[in-house]
């Protein structure tokens, strides 16, 4: 029997990949998970040692010099922070998130297989979800769930909890369209299904929606051709989709984040959101940070420091829960630019 060691060396790489991206979300907001995870991203360095037998090229590009200038910013914005600690730790994550990032990507510079890294995003979703029933108690999903009630957040943010579930559905159904079969794997999306409810994520649930209209539009224009009558599909389907969403925001089980879309719009439009909602606080942080960005329009006040804006203000110690902010309040102008340039 034939063994195909290029085949095998690329089911290996997925399966570590896996393993790497489940203990980053996991295990992630604990000391001893960064451990698991430096652990597993040193097994993936030898992987690539061991296939190329004994060497290890070292790939630089423009993404590599970016996240380098990123940490060296946030470490020297220690100079100026409000609290230098804050900014000299996140320096550390950044850092080894860097290189953990930069193994995974180095092993797979040879052969960029796009669609198996979208596979590993996938599998990593359902462990992600199935981990995180475990983690609340079936008992206690089944409660949210028959209240319309949230998640807390716990080993993981909510919402980064729901995103990912959207994002391992909205790899299978990319996936199912492009190949109309199913698979006994498929059975894992409920559990991506029962999260994605249960965290009320607002940002998971409109990233879902935007990208399934967004795969049935790409599915129809791009093998179709005649583009009139792709157009007349992509019409129909997305008023379909449309229709079923608003179907499904009557039922008592999506009352919740039902709930929470009404009260973002009605603070948004006509400025009268409910005291002390989610949108409300938001809306405050936004002020908060863009006033400190015209206080410090050039290097901001540290990255990792604007959660100090909160605390001072709104008696609120968390992260302002808006990148673009957060950024231009920590790190000003030069912290934005780069961080984008990444």
């Amino acid at each position: 029997m034939t063994i195909n060691v290029k085949k095998m060396e690329k089911k290996v790489l997925n399966i570590l990949t896996i393993m790497l991206l489940s203990a980053i979300y996991i295990f992630g907001n604990y000391t001893w998970g960064k451990y698991i995870i430096l652990i597993i991203s040193f097994i993936i360095f030898l992987f690539s040692i061991i296939k190329n037998k004994g060497k290890y090229k070292i790939n630089i590009d423009m993404y590599v010099v970016m996240m380098g200038l990123w940490i060296l910013f946030t470490f020297f914005s220690a100079i100026w922070a409000l609290n230098p600690t804050d900014s000299i730790q996140k320096g550390i994550t950044f850092f080894q998130i860097w290189v953990c990032m930069y193994i995974l990507y180095n092993a797979y510079s040879e052969n960029m297989d796009v669609k198996a890294l979208l596979k590993c995003l996938m599998y990593t979703s359902y462990i992600v979800s199935i981990y995180a029933i475990n983690y609340y108690g079936i008992g206690v999903i089944i409660k949210i769930l028959e209240r319309a009630n949230r998640l807390e957040n716990s080993f993981i943010n909510s919402n980064t909890l729901g995103i990912m579930a959207a994002i391992g559905i909205l790899i299978r159904f990319y996936e199912y369209l492009s190949k109309k079969k199913m698979k006994i794997t498929d059975i894992f999306l409920i559990s991506n299904v029962i999260i994605l409810i249960a965290s009320q994520s607002k940002k998971a649930i409109i990233a879902m929606i935007i990208g399934i209209i967004g795969i049935l539009i790409l599915e129809n224009w791009n093998y179709s051709k005649k583009k009139i009558i792709a157009i007349f599909k992509i019409l129909i389907k997305v008023g379909l989709v449309i229709f079923i969403i608003m179907q499904l925001s009557y039922l008592q089980i999506f009352s919740g984040i039902t709930n929470r879309f009404y009260l973002a719009f009605e603070s948004i439009f006509k400025d009268s959101g409910q005291a002390g909602s989610s949108t409300e606080i938001r809306k405050k942080m936004i002020e908060i940070g863009l006033n400190q960005f015209k206080n410090t329009p050039v290097l901001g006040i540290g990255i990792g420091n604007p959660h100090y804006l909160a605390l001072n203000y709104m008696n609120y110690d968390a992260y302002l829960h808006n990148n673009y902010i957060e950024l231009l309040a920590g790190g000003g102008i030069f912290g934005v630019c780069i961080y984008y340039g990444i």
